[in-house]
């Protein structure tokens, strides 16, 4: 959708494009946060902290297409590939790499 700017469902033309989801914090329902991709874990040093805790930083966000007409909806990640790549290399994280190769010419 996003590189036709057209629905495959419908074809219809009229598109929503939400540049950054948002949703309300977890801890609040007045504040609206963008809806990260993923998180790492942040040691407290790194943080400035002097505790043995680890904290999560929040990794990325997501970009919306919406089809007006049927509500066909595509989600794009922004600035989290390295995150998920990291995931992948832990392994156990939920997270795994499906990599079909390149597609033959046609």
């Amino acid at each position: 959708m996003k590189a036709t700017e057209t629905c495959p469902k419908c074809q219809c033309r009229r598109l929503f494009v939400i540049e950054k989801v948002a949703q309300a914090a977890h801890d609040s329902i007045n504040t609206i946060v963008a809806m990260s991709v993923t998180t790492l874990p942040v040691p407290s040093s790194q943080v400035g902290l002097e505790d043995d805790n680890s904290y999560r930083a929040a990794i990325g966000h997501f970009e919306a297409w919406v089809c007006s007409k049927c509500g066909y909806t595509e989600w794009y990640t922004k600035g989290a590939v390295p995150a998920l790549e990291h995931h992948v290399a832990q392994r156990g994280r939920g997270v795994r790499l499906v990599d079909g190769g390149v597609a033959p010419y046609r």
